[in-house]
């Protein structure tokens, strides 16, 4: 059990953020950052990097899934903010605004991912859609 508390990583979900994922997630440890490091920070790059993450030979591991699973929010939060750009006049004078945003969220994402941090995107990173 001491060993597996020195294998945890700064930067990682605490047990509160993350009770009901621990519980069916295998953990996230050293040796698997430091070997899909590159495959985590691919994934922010849009669907095609969404895609590439998805079928690259660290596909399985838990650092990938979870920064697979924010690059995916970050996606859907794209596409609903492209429909919500649409209306007329507000949708054109919030758009750089919105733009800047998930850019923002994306690079931090990249970031902490290189860094080989567990950290959850502000506003969307709560949501868990690959298991």
């Amino acid at each position: 059990m001491a060993d597996e508390e020195q294998e945890s990583v700064p930067g990682t979900p605490t047990s509160q953020d993350t009770a009901a994922a621990a519980a069916t997630a295998a953990p996230i440890t050293k040796a698997d950052i430091e070997k899909n490091k590159i495959w985590a920070a691919i994934s922010y790059f849009g669907l095609l990097g969404i895609i590439v993450a998805l079928v690259c030979e660290g596909k399985d591991s838990p650092f990938v899934k979870f920064h697979l699973n924010q690059s995916l929010c970050l996606l859907i939060a794209s596409l609903v903010a492209m429909v919500l750009l649409m209306i007329p006049i507000i949708g054109w004078i919030l758009a750089p605004l919105i733009w800047l945003v998930i850019f923002i969220f994306m690079i931090m994402g990249i970031i902490n991912a290189v860094q080989g941090q567990v950290k959850r995107l502000p506003l969307i990173g709560d949501f868990e859609l690959i298991k």
